[in-house]
């Protein structure tokens, strides 16, 4: 079942769609390497990868950035 979701989904997907799955590699490579290597503080790293996946990804509103990275509060306020 999944085989043929990934054969029909890879179908489907134009050259600057997988352009844009192998800059997200590039930059999961980098955020291990980095990590893995202690390149920077964590922050600077993450902020790198934010950085980095935005602006070669074309993501430029700020709305559909905010969105995909908004968490619902599960817990009480203190």
């Amino acid at each position: 079942m999944l085989t043929e979701f990934d054969r029909q989904a890879s179908a489907k997907r134009n050259r600057q769609e997988k352009i844009k799955l192998v800059v997200q590699a590039l930059i999961g490579i980098w955020l291990v390497a980095a990590l893995a290597l202690h390149l920077a503080e964590v922050g600077l790293i993450g902020l790198s990868v934010i950085i980095l996946a935005t602006s070669l990804c074309g993501v430029t509103d700020e709305h559909a950035i905010a969105r995909r990275s908004r968490k619902p509060c599960r817990s009480p306020p203190c």
